[in-house]
């Protein structure tokens, strides 16, 4: 059943997106005085693909050609895409899976096995998580191979940045390779770089890649019984939390709605910044991210969950150089000591310098280290070099004076795993962890700025890293906190200027940071928005804080990628479209719908927004 689901899946994959077809573009460019790789020289070329499955689990049976799916293994999304890269290698490659589940996934096994060997690590009735394949996957390494790694989420990004580095090697993000004679052309966010058969890398939520149903030997499966471990529960993830009803039924009540939940109109605080020159950190540390001169929506909402058990938590941002602590004014809960970290913002691009920066602040012999979603490649590659077991997707934790009790999201939230960590540890918080009961807010905590010494060497590298994110123009809606989502029914570019363009320059004006979503229709019949705006199976998954979402219909391809969490106001003509009335078949993401012309809602909204816009100044 899982085998027949997932070709249902692979034979309804599309030709490659403006966005994809633009990457691949370049890397031909590139490599346009090469000469390809003689079959030979391709039978050279061993690969070894680490692929992770999950669970299909449904509140409801679902039947699909015929089949009931409601207890079926499929891929994780980015599993699918490796998957479906693989089949467009040359046949000459020889190409190893490695994949770890329970017995239940044989018919998936076995189709994973139409593209080359597959080396099947059973895990008798247990799912095993990103977690316990961390333990797994890095005893099946070969010397002598390309490593590939699913990178599609924080939770297997991190998996393989630990696995990579604990194997001495420099693991590379990857938004599309090319086989070469000698080598691999790569793309990825520092420009085009090549790397040698027996590299390490990394797909990245942006990669597509190109779909080509070539026809290859099938492989044989060799089973083998993974090594036991301990899971002390696992749960189905608990409903979020119902969001308070509003009455949100016009543009107008939306800009209220949005002046609230986007802090518009919020007070600011004060800090009092102290400059030091060395850290004195209690036992447990979170590693938080700013991007784009702000504190990231993952950071805030993991200071939530964290510091009701842990209230001597010390908050670090690396990236903040030049910034003041005033960006701290989005958070509703702040811990007793934060530092900002004087790394320029641009190296985060490379997590290596990053890691080496924190390396020389932080004390290793701190017991917790925890870092957010957005810092997952950083996560496992400390992990690695300071040998520290590690835990990922975490949910909540309950602390104990010799271990620690984690509840994780794994196989892409399916689950819930409770598990007990001993020792000391390095965490990654999930996307949307569990909140906490918080207290007052803490108005008086010590804010400090610190330097790492060895800043001005990287300058250089952090110039030209500057230079190749700008000349790319990539940026990924993963983490976006407030996304304006564009779909069909705009309708043209036209009413795009003329309607959405002077909304999000308002929404700018407000102080409020945008990022722009977009349907697949959108990309690729109107092409008005790059495939990199693209949310859904083809494109990221997102889990904003808040989704305006105009002229989207609600395909279940599309919707199905937002976070339960998000809360969607939804600008619709037609009051029966299917995201207007999400609600009244499921409860989450929480949808307010609001009815009406485009061209007269729209406008409507723009003007109750600037009339906050105006208010503000006049004050």
């Amino acid at each position: 059943r899982g085998a027949r689901w997932f070709a249902s899946l692979a034979r309804g994959r599309r030709d490659p997106s403006p966005g994809t077809a633009r990457l691949q573009g370049l890397l031909e460019e590139e490599a346009e005085n090469t000469v390809l790789t003689s079959d030979s020289a391709i039978a050279n070329l061993t690969i070894q693909a680490f692929i992770p499955v999950r669970p299909m689990n449904k509140p409801e049976t679902e039947i699909l050609d015929g089949q009931n799916i409601d207890d079926t293994s499929i891929l994780t999304a980015g599993g699918l895409r490796l998957f479906n890269r693989l089949r467009s290698l040359p046949e000459q490659c020889s190409i190893e899976i490695i994949c770890a589940a329970p017995e239940s996934a044989q018919g998936l096994i076995q189709h994973l096995s139409s593209v080359g060997n597959v080396k099947w690590l059973s895990t008798g009735d247990k799912w095993p998580g990103s977690s316990v394949c961390t333990e797994i996957w890095k005893s099946h390494c070969k010397d002598n191979a390309l490593l590939i790694f699913d990178g599609s989420s924080p939770e297997w990004q991190s998996v393989a940045n630990y696995v990579i580095s604990q194997k001495g090697r420099e693991p590379v993000n990857s938004q599309e390779f090319k086989v070469n004679k000698d080598n691999l052309s790569i793309l990825n966010e520092s420009g085009k770089v090549t790397v040698d058969y027996n590299g390490a890398l990394i797909l990245t939520p942006n990669f597509k890649g190109p779909v080509v149903n070539k026809s290859r030997t099938p492989g044989k499966v060799e089973k083998i019984q993974a090594p036991e471990f301990k899971i002390l529960e696992a749960l189905l993830p608990p409903e979020p939390p119902k969001q308070e009803s509003a009455n949100i039924d016009s543009p107008e009540t939306a800009a209220d709605y949005l002046s609230i939940e986007l802090g518009i109109e919020q007070s600011e605080h004060q800090f009092k910044l102290e400059e030091i020159s060395e850290i004195s950190l209690s036992s447990t540390c979170l590693i938080g991210n700013i991007k784009g001169g702000e504190i990231t929506r993952d950071t805030v909402s993991s200071l939530e969950s964290l510091l009701p058990v842990l209230p001597e938590l010390t908050l670090i941002l690396p990236g903040s150089k030049g910034l003041s602590p005033d960006i701290l004014n989005k958070c509703t809960a702040l811990p007793r000591q934060t530092v900002l970290l004087d790394i320029p913002e641009n190296w985060l691009t490379n997590s290596a310098l990053t890691v080496s920066c924190l390396e020389e602040v932080l004390d290793m012999k701190l017991e917790k280290i925890f870092f957010v979603s957005s810092k997952a490649a950083e996560a496992g590659q400390l992990a690695a070099k300071t040998e520290r077991a590690i835990a990922l997707g975490i949910n909540r934790i309950k602390p104990s004076s010799e271990s620690c009790f984690i509840w994780s999201e794994q196989a892409e939230a399916s689950v819930i795993v409770e598990s007990e960590v001993k020792g000391n540890m390095i965490g990654l918080m999930s996307s949307n962890p569990e909140p906490g009961k918080l207290g007052a807010p803490n108005t008086e905590g010590q804010y400090k700025r610190v330097s790492a010494s060895g800043a001005e060497e990287f300058e250089s590298i952090r110039q030209s890293l500057l230079s190749s994110a700008a000349n790319l123009g990539i940026e990924s809606i993963s983490d976006a906190e407030f996304i304006i989502d564009i779909g069909y029914g705009i309708g043209n570019q036209d009413n795009y200027d003329e309607f959405i363009q002077p909304l999000i320059d308002t929404m700018k004006e407000l102080g409020v940071k945008v990022s722009i979503g977009a349907s697949r229709k959108l990309v690729e019949t109107l092409k008005i928005l790059p495939a990199e705006a693209q949310i859904g199976q083809s494109g990221s998954s997102v889990a904003p804080k808040i989704l305006i979402a105009i002229g989207i219909s609600g395909a279940p391809q599309h919707i199905n990628y937002i976070g339960r969490n998000t809360v969607i106001l939804c600008f619709n003509i037609d009051k029966q479209a299917p995201l207007m009335v999400l609600n009244e078949s499921k409860p989450f993401p929480k949808v307010y719908p609001v009815p009406g012309d485009l061209k007269k809602s729209i406008p409507a909204l723009q003007k109750a927004l600037q009339s906050l816009l105006q208010s503000s100044s006049a004050a």
